[in-house]
């Protein structure tokens, strides 16, 4: 085991070095796992927004609208 800096520190540049390795010819940047996820969620949460299906929608103003 290692100390949780010197984890955190390791991962961290090994992320960074992934994330800089260049794409195949015409491809999209290289990301890590959940890289796109967390894009968005910082994009809805700085939006203050989520995206739902229309019933969704529907369905809880009529719920709310009963309360």
């Amino acid at each position: 085991m290692m100390p949780e800096q010197e984890y955190r520190e390791k991962v961290t540049a090994y992320a960074e070095a992934v994330r800089d390795a260049r794409p195949v010819e015409g491809g999209s940047p290289v990301r890590m796992p959940f890289d796109r996820s967390a894009a968005v969620r910082r994009e809805r949460t700085a939006g203050n927004t989520i995206e739902v299906p229309d019933f969704v929608h529907q369905r809880l103003s009529e719920v709310a609208d009963q309360n």
